[in-house]
């Protein structure tokens, strides 16, 4: 009998700590809807005869006291709202109150954004940039998806 009572109290315990790590899983990546997120900088790498690549730097600020963990964001890049290419991050850990910075390289064949928009950013105008998309978190209950809209103009 006193075997049954360690193999409870055994079984107990390892539920009580799946319990807690699983919260603070999932606490972890709850928070951020917390965070702030910009597009802090657009430069041009290159033009080609048919496309031009860009890169894109994007800031992660976690305001939260846990850190923030993403295991996925998936953006489209909007250029003078028009919509050009997609943008994927791999995942990402945000330390509290701490700021990180994710880049991405992109390819934008010029048919997709026209000429007067190749030509203002060749000429270093004002040009409008957008993402918008999702940011996926996966949790032991599922994935689970924010949407996300970052904006610079």
């Amino acid at each position: 009998m006193a075997s049954l009572d360690k193999k409870i109290i055994c079984f107990f315990g390892f539920v009580t700590l799946f319990n807690v790590l699983a919260c603070t899983s999932l606490q972890q990546r709850l928070s951020l809807k917390n965070c702030k997120f910009a597009l802090t900088q657009v430069d041009i790498r290159g033009f080609t005869f048919s496309d031009m690549t860009l890169g894109l730097l994007i800031t992660v600020t976690n305001p939260n006291a846990l850190d923030v963990k993403i295991d996925k964001m998936n953006l489209d890049l909007y250029i003078e709202d028009q919509k050009t290419v997609k943008v994927t991050f791999d995942p990402v850990t945000i330390q509290s109150h701490k700021t990180k910075t994710v880049t991405a390289a992109l390819v934008i064949p010029y048919y997709m954004i026209g000429m007067p928009v190749i030509q203002g950013i060749k000429n270093k105008a004002e040009i409008n940039y957008k993402l918008a998309g999702t940011v996926t978190l996966d949790t032991f209950l599922g994935a689970i998806s924010f949407p996300v809209t970052i904006l610079k103009n």
